[in-house]
This record gives structure tokens, C-alpha cells and sequence, in this order.
């Protein structure tokens, strides 16, 4: 079964979510932000260690302990002292340097199919 949708928990509803259309979560506190491709953002209960339980490792990837990233978002990767990504609407995220190495094997993989 392809997994297409995910759900979360605001505050006073439930929300069921596209995969395809988020950019990417947030730590943020004791909640989590999600960032929509539509620029829309939303603020669940959640932290994202839960969050990245529940999606799929081939199209999402922890590159640091505040951000989960979209791969079928990343434009660019700039290595300058440290790693970051860029993303379609031009966020520059950053990746954790024991992650850097691990992202370009995620992306070349992503990338050849």
C-alpha cells in the first residue's frame, strides 16, 4: 500500500495532509511545524521524532534534530562550512554535519529512480 496521506492533531482538529504536498517539519518547543508546499503552515502537538515514525523514509529524511525534509523538494545542497539544503520555494535548511554524508546517499538514490 503507497502511502498518500498522513494525519496530525491541532487544537481543535484533525487534519489529513498529502505527503506529496508538505516541505518539511519543524521542531518548534513541544510542537512541531509543518511547512506546505501551498506556503501554508501548521502547528501540531507533536514531536518529530513521532512524526518520523509515520512517514515514509524514501521520500522524507531527518537531516537534523529540527527538521525532517521533503527529498522531491531539494533543489540544491551548498557546502560551504557547513552542510544546508535549498529547497523549491528557496528555504535554505540546515543539515546536521554527521548527516551530510547520509543525505547524498538518500538523494542519489531518490534521484535514480
Amino acid at each position: 500500500m503507497n502511502q498518500k496521506k498522513i494525519m496530525f492533531k491541532t487544537h481543535n482538529k484533525v487534519l489529513i495532509l498529502n505527503i506529496f504536498e508538505i516541505l518539511y517539519f519543524s521542531a518548534d518547543g513541544n510542537y512541531s511545524t509543518i511547512k506546505m508546499k501551498s506556503e501554508k503552515k501548521h502547528l501540531v502537538s507533536i514531536h518529530l521524532k513521532s512524526i518520523e515514525k509515520q512517514l515514509p523514509p524514501f521520500i522524507f529524511f531527518r537531516c537534523h534534530k529540527s527538521w525532517i525534509i521533503n527529498l522531491n523538494f531539494v533543489k540544491e545542497i551548498c557546502q560551504n562550512q557547513s552542510c544546508s539544503v535549498v529547497l523549491e520555494n528557496n528555504e535554505k535548511i540546515k543539515v546536521s554535519d554527521r548527516k551530510t554524508t547520509e543525505l547524498k546517499k538518500a538523494l542519489q538514490l531518490f534521484c535514480s529512480f
